[in-house]
């Protein structure tokens, strides 16, 4: 069946996984498994909510083709890193600081279980910072 974000994020694997255009389809014509497809026939032809609020689509060009540029790695966050959910923020500091991208990231780390802001400009001291601080 045609739809539109086959045509422009699904099918050229830009798909971010992240199923919001699934849970917002006001029908349920959109599913989920593994990557979204549309389920039957929508009159919109995907020029609804499912297209609009996609982060790929409303990121623009500049956005994906940046992305494009990430290794799954790095960008999944399957990286050497154990963190709160795969390591995906710290993952992607890491790569961008070893690389020279940024000269330093605004994290959160820690002070006696308590959450505190910091600035991190080396690997190292982001490696310190990594898991998730709840308040």
């Amino acid at each position: 069946m045609e739809w539109k974000l086959n045509d422009v994020i699904v099918d050229t694997n830009q798909c971010a996984k992240c199923s919001t255009c699934a849970i917002v389809c006001p029908n349920n014509l959109v599913k989920f498994n593994e990557k979204p497809y549309i389920g039957e026939e929508c009159l919109r032809k995907g020029n609804g909510m499912c297209f609009e609020v996609c982060p790929r689509v409303s990121s623009g060009k500049y956005q994906i083709k940046i992305r494009e540029k990430f290794k799954e790695e790095y960008y999944y966050g399957k990286g050497d890193v154990e963190g709160q959910d795969g390591g995906v923020v710290t993952t992607f500091l890491k790569y961008l600081l070893k690389n020279k991208k940024i000269d330093g990231a605004i994290v959160v780390g820690d002070e006696c279980w308590k959450p505190v802001s910091l600035i991190v400009q080396n690997e190292e001291d982001l490696m310190n910072t990594t898991k998730s601080k709840y308040t």
